[in-house]
């Protein structure tokens, strides 16, 4: 069945990487698995062997298997957004609360975002990292800071048509 899906998403012109997985990692696991289950020795393991097994196959492929979320390219969230509603309603709204079009490109590309800032480490939304960048410059040509401006201003100045105090 992974095999399939590898191949369906190869298909459909869909990414691993857009969800933090490599391709040749992923092909490797799915290797490896399929020798595993063809060994047929690990059904003859206990619970615990099974599992330490397991584990020690999780932490020799996770290397290869984990890379930094890349941003979708043009029409690949269209692409995973097809995908969902050729699904059971039933199936896609168990985890998305969206059926509608639409909603579902809003909330795959929310999530594929926060994959993104998730990966760089919890790092601010990119308004945020802009608002810094701006401050900078702002500094540069200047020699005064945002607060600095701001408290000679009265912290900040009111809009046009805004009543303004008497001094």
């Amino acid at each position: 069945m992974a095999s399939e899906i590898l191949e369906r998403l190869d298909i459909e012109r869909i990414r691993p990487e857009l969800g933090g997985l490599s391709r040749p990692g992923l092909g490797s696991a799915l290797t490896m698995l399929e020798q595993a289950h063809r060994e047929g020795s690990w059904r003859a393991l206990s619970d615990e062997k099974l599992a330490e097994r397991c584990a020690k196959l999780f932490v020799t492929v996770n290397e290869t298997l984990r890379t930094r979320p890349l941003k979708p390219q043009r029409g690949e969230i269209g692409r995973v957004v097809a995908i969902l509603r050729r699904m059971p309603k039933q199936t896609v709204t168990r985890f998305v609360k969206a059926w509608n079009p639409i909603l579902l490109r809003l909330v795959i590309a929310f999530n594929l975002r926060t994959l993104r800032w998730e990966a760089d480490d919890l790092a601010p939304p990119r308004t945020a990292r802009l608002d810094e960048r701006a401050a900078r410059a702002l500094t540069r040509r200047s020699g005064r800071t945002d607060l600095d401006k701001g408290r000679d201003a009265g912290l900040r100045s009111p809009g046009p048509g805004a009543l303004r105090p008497q001094a």
